[in-house]
């Protein structure tokens, strides 16, 4: 997993940027978490995301995959896929 970065367009609009710093994908151990400004970009990256998994053969639990906005005022009405499975928008986690 060490070259996914590689497989992320850092050009697509709407994604975090700190001092010029692109962020868009943490992860540790079997873990990732994906950033982005909108809808837009967030299928974006959940798209490469798809293609490295497609390439590698790595499946993701799509069941445990969620997705969780935090706006102002506003509601998404977006669906988000992966892997052709639409992803639950959740608005809180819970740490077992």
């Amino acid at each position: 997993m060490n070259d996914i970065v590689n497989q992320f367009d850092s050009n697509i609009d709407g994604l975090f940027t700190v001092n010029d710093l692109k962020l868009f994908l943490l992860m540790f151990a079997d873990d990732a978490v994906l950033f982005a400004h909108t809808p837009m970009a967030l299928q974006s990256l959940l798209n490469h995301l798809n293609m490295y998994c497609n390439t590698w053969g790595v499946k993701v639990n799509t069941s445990k995959t969620k997705i969780m906005i935090f706006e102002n005022g506003r509601h998404t009405q977006h669906i988000f896929y992966l892997n052709d499975a639409i992803l639950y928008i959740v608005t809180f986690f819970q740490i077992p």
